[in-house]
């Protein structure tokens, strides 16, 4: 059976993280471990960090003294663990009830054993999918954005996300969204983490 630490870094999130943390217990389904949910607080200001999860969850909370950027958070949170796998999860998001339960499988499973990092199909608040991966950067993708071409001749200019697919079928990406980023933790130490130059975002580069 596959363990799993999930990671939530919070920074003024008001309910938002209550309301993550409550909606965790229904996607656990006993096919995995949850060793530990790990909250690390980057000095929120509004008593976010107060937010109490349901019971016999494995909950420890983390306060950083100021406001470290997220990628440093995430390394904060990772830095203890020993499963096989971390969870990176924004504090707006709300599992169901096979959030955890497919992608676990996945990163277990022939097809998955070579993914170092798995991301999900994210909904909106209309329940349609919303784009949670993309492409490599390039200078010729980012030009594109800033003209506006990937939206004006998308199949001519394509853009930074992939947005020409529904994403409801399985497939490989350059890049996952670090709302739902599923890695596995032995490559993830051993390429350093996060790269904590990029306060907001993250970037991990992983080779093979």
């Amino acid at each position: 059976m596959a363990s799993l630490d999930i990671v939530i870094v919070n920074w003024n999130t008001g309910g938002q993280l209550g309301e993550c943390l409550a909606s965790i217990p229904a996607a656990i389904d006993g096919s995995f471990d949850l060793s530990r949910i790990v909250v690390v607080d980057n000095a929120s200001s509004d008593g976010s960090a107060d937010a109490e999860a349901p019971p016999g969850l494995p909950l420890e909370i983390v306060h950083n003294e100021q406001n470290r950027g997220f990628a440093a958070a995430c390394n904060r949170g990772a830095r203890d663990s020993r499963a096989d796998l971390v969870l990176f999860l924004n504090p707006d998001t709300r599992l169901e009830a096979d959030s955890l339960s497919v992608p676990v499988a996945f990163m277990g499973s022939e097809a998955g054993e070579r993914t170092a990092v798995a991301g999900i199909m994210l909904l909106d608040e209309r329940g349609e999918p919303n784009r949670a991966c993309a492409r490599f950067p390039t200078p010729r993708l980012l030009l594109n954005r800033m003209l506006g071409l990937d939206r004006l001749l998308p199949r001519l200019f394509p853009g930074y996300r992939l947005s020409g697919w529904d994403h409801r079928e399985s497939r490989r990406v350059d890049q996952v969204t670090g709302a739902f980023f599923l890695a596995r933790r032995e490559p993830f130490e051993a390429s350093g983490g996060f790269d904590e130059r990029f306060f907001v975002y993250i970037c991990l580069l992983y080779t093979s």
